[in-house]
């Protein structure tokens, strides 16, 4: 019984602190501070949380996370930084949590609470990148408050009820390891925005120049993210049979067409005009949607800090793209590409 206690508490730690590391370790700290919890020989290494000098610490960190975790996109950006911190976080904090135990368990113990927080980060991540999707801000603000108020409670419930606690979290993880082809996809969209952004922004503002092609029914911005096709998936376009300049706008599939929906790929349009077509490879070979671009209606173009979005109506359905922020490198031509046009 003792190992599944144990068991319990490492995979209700990482979980928690894959969703929010620093209000776990605040709240850890806090409760032993204010003898609210009182910790078993067996958990004696988390009473270091207690000093203030780590309280104090956690604490700001936790405030800054409050109000990132509040705003779209930057919330995505916070979790992008985090990939990796939360995990080892969630390690660390079980090496103290079982600083007492066999030291082969704590190992173990130390590697399932890491991994059990990339779970809980990611589904984090992937819901949080879904719902920016949305215009209005409210349900995002609604699910950070209800993580800021969910993780002291659980924190609690996991030392208090550890049995229950494995339980619930092995559904959960279940859930989302069922899930995770789709995490997955989320989850590079949201880093590929990121690394994207950031390029973007470290290279400078894009010089204006003549767009390479006319969008007919686009608005201007699109012809301002325009950008040269990488060679694989351009070679790949032509050999489908497709006419294009080797220009297109590098974003993601966040809505209208569940085969490609959350692949990341190019928009383009045929060198004619006649077709809009979102080209991206899944699963290992090339997908082509077409969507026709003579039937494109109410097409508008919506600003985010990280990443643009483009909404268009055709043939009934509402497409939606998720735009990357193009860098000066980016907009320059791949000689060899453009040399193949047709």
């Amino acid at each position: 019984m003792d190992i599944l206690q144990q068991l319990g508490t490492a995979l209700g730690l990482g979980f928690l602190s894959g969703i929010r590391l620093y209000l776990t370790t605040l709240a850890i700290g806090v409760a032993i501070r204010m003898q609210w919890l009182h910790l078993s020989d067996t958990y004696s290494g988390l009473e270091i949380l207690a000093d203030w000098r780590v309280l104090a610490l956690s604490g700001t960190a936790c405030l800054i996370e409050f109000f990132a975790d509040k705003v779209p996109w930057i919330d995505s950006a916070w979790d992008s930084a985090h990939t990796f911190i939360r995990p080892i976080g969630a390690a660390l904090l079980g090496a103290g949590a079982f600083a007492h135990t066999d030291p082969a368990i704590k190992a173990m113990l130390m590697i399932l609470c890491g991994g059990i927080a990339l779970t809980g980060h990611s589904a984090k991540s992937a819901t949080r990148l879904a719902v920016n999707q949305s215009p209005e801000p409210f349900s995002n603000w609604a699910l950070s408050l209800a993580g800021d108020a969910v993780v002291p409670v659980a924190t609690w419930f996991t030392f208090q009820y550890p049995i229950a606690t494995l339980c619930s979290v092995s559904v959960i993880v279940a859930v989302i390891w069922w899930g995770s082809p789709k995490i997955f996809r989320l989850m590079r969209v949201e880093l590929t925005a990121l690394s994207s952004a950031i390029s973007a922004w470290s290279s400078g503002p894009v010089e204006k120049a003549a767009p390479p092609q006319t969008l007919p029914g686009a608005p201007a911005e699109a012809s301002e993210h325009l950008r040269a096709i990488p060679l694989p998936l351009l070679e790949a376009i032509r050999a489908k049979g497709y006419n294009t300049t080797g220009y297109g706008i590098h974003c993601a599939a966040a809505g209208g067409s569940r085969s490609v929906k959350s692949s990341i790929g190019y928009l383009f349009w045929t060198a004619d005009g006649d077709k809009l077509v979102f080209a991206a490879r899944r699963w290992f070979r090339y997908r082509f949607v077409e969507l026709g671009s003579a039937t494109i209606t109410d097409a508008a173009w919506e600003s985010h800090p990280v990443v643009d979005t483009f909404r268009f109506d055709s043939g009934g359905k509402t497409y939606r793209f998720e735009v990357f922020r193009p860098s000066a490198v980016s907009h320059a031509p791949r000689e060899r590409a453009v040399s193949t046009a047709g």
